[in-house]
């Protein structure tokens, strides 16, 4: 069909699916908009998210933050954040038990403790 057309020279027509468009930052792909964001607008967001995570550290789950952030077109460009956060050893993700499930837990390791080694239990090294 496609081959037809570029024959006859005519433009090929894209679906649905394939068609996207941009505006103020945001894409719309199949009905659902999406924020994509220069450099130094992530690098913002970043230091946004770092922010709200310090400020309730160990009480934020995904949802949480996912909500505070401005949800739903937000979610890629917050996993991006949340991954490269973790990269940088600025978070830590915790497994605990949520409301309903096992959750991740946002941790900020400045502010994390660290566990003391224990006193019942000593290696001397020879």
């Amino acid at each position: 069909m496609a081959t037809d057309s570029l024959q006859n020279g005519e433009k090929p027509q894209l679906s649905s699916q394939q068609n996207s468009t941009e505006s103020n930052n945001s894409a719309t792909n199949n009905g659902k908009s999406v924020v994509t964001l220069n450099n130094a607008q992530f690098l913002e967001f970043q230091e946004k998210v770092f922010s709200t995570i310090t400020e309730n550290n160990g009480k934020l789950i995904f949802t949480d933050l996912f909500d505070k952030m401005g949800g739903a077109p937000y979610k890629p460009v917050l996993y991006k954040a949340l991954m490269n956060l973790a990269r940088q050893q600025r978070i830590v993700r915790i497994r605990g038990i949520g409301k309903y499930r096992i959750e991740f837990y946002y941790y900020d390791t400045k502010k994390l403790r660290k566990a003391s080694p224990s006193a019942a239990v000593s290696y001397a090294s020879l």
